[in-house]
């Protein structure tokens, strides 16, 4: 086979694989969790139990509808902010990476774009329901940057993004020590609106940020799919009832702070391997008081250690 034919085909091979990876951390978050379902069917009985015996005042039904349009100015103000909050990470370049050893591996972002073994090459996003104004996820992975955002007046939403790698380790059978460090920013918006006060109606909602690491694997011929690690920190967590107010926060999370997984590892299996941030919301819906949640996280990858420890 002509040299410029082979490289073609590896280079076939590897978008395959890369597009296998995508498509199944796509699938691991695709369906909604039971709470969701649970609190759709929570939400029609209390509207059933209501119907008939009161009704909101016409003055108590304009607040209603002026709350319902005033969520779209603010989910468009929310992707406005989550840009600015985006730009602020400065930009990393290639030559200021540690180099790789044998079983000390590490990654960083692709600047040029070269594709190369030791730096990020798979981006993934997810919304739940679907993406708009204050909604949506994206990472690169020449510059490391990923970020998720969700906006509720109802129901538990979440938005995730991530980049990864791939590693096959050299050693036949060892523990694989994976350990980010991640810059993180975000902020949430919680508030309320009370249309008839007579009522004394209360409700909570509530906006979360994590970050997270999710390895997958596959045997050396594509098959065999498995999920190794998922493993979560909270950052943040606010839940208030009859809520009001914006919040802002940012840190950096590495070992140190919890976000690190260990895993069992074969130079028989090929790893993918993920940095994910997750975005979550929830708003309980009121008949006398309407709630609504957003929360955003924006998030930068300089570097990411992964340690193959022979057993």
């Amino acid at each position: 086979m002509a040299p410029k034919a082979k490289r073609q085909l590896v280079r076939r091979r590897l978008q395959s694989r890369d597009q296998r990876a995508i498509s199944a951390i796509g699938k691991e978050f695709a369906n909604l969790g039971p709470a969701v379902r649970l609190g759709a069917l929570l939400a029609e009985h209390d509207a059933a139990t209501r119907s008939g015996r009161i009704e909101l005042s016409p003055a108590a039904r304009r607040l209603r509808a002026q709350f319902q349009r005033d969520g779209k100015a603010l989910a468009q103000r929310v992707s406005e902010e989550l840009k600015i909050v985006n730009d602020r990470w400065k930009p990393v370049f290639d030559k200021a990476l540690p180099p790789p050893r044998d079983l000390l591996h590490v990654f960083g972002p692709d600047v040029e774009g070269t594709k190369g073994k030791w730096f990020y090459r798979l981006a993934w996003g997810h919304v739940e329901d679907f993406a708009g104004a204050g909604i949506g996820a994206s990472a690169d992975v020449r510059t490391g940057k990923y970020w998720a955002s969700h906006y509720t007046t109802g129901p538990q939403r979440r938005a995730y993004a991530g980049v990864g790698v791939w590693l096959t380790p050299v050693v036949d059978s060892c523990f694989v020590s994976i350990r980010p460090y991640v810059n993180w920013s975000g902020f949430d918006l919680l508030a309320h609106r009370v249309f008839d006060p007579q009522l004394n109606e209360q409700r909570w909602a509530t906006a979360l940020g994590d970050l997270g690491i999710i390895v997958q694997s596959w045997d050396l011929s594509g098959k065999g799919y498995y999920v190794d690690a998922r493993h979560w920190i909270n950052v943040w967590e606010r839940t208030e009832v009859n809520p009001s107010g914006s919040r802002d926060y940012d840190g950096i999370a590495s070992s140190g702070t919890g976000l690190q997984v260990q895993i069992l590892g074969s130079s028989q299996r090929q790893y993918a391997i993920w940095v994910c941030c997750r975005a979550t919301v929830l708003a309980d819906p009121g008949f006398a008081v309407a709630t609504r949640a957003s929360s955003s996280v924006s998030c930068q990858l300089p570097f990411l250690v992964v340690e193959e420890i022979p057993i």
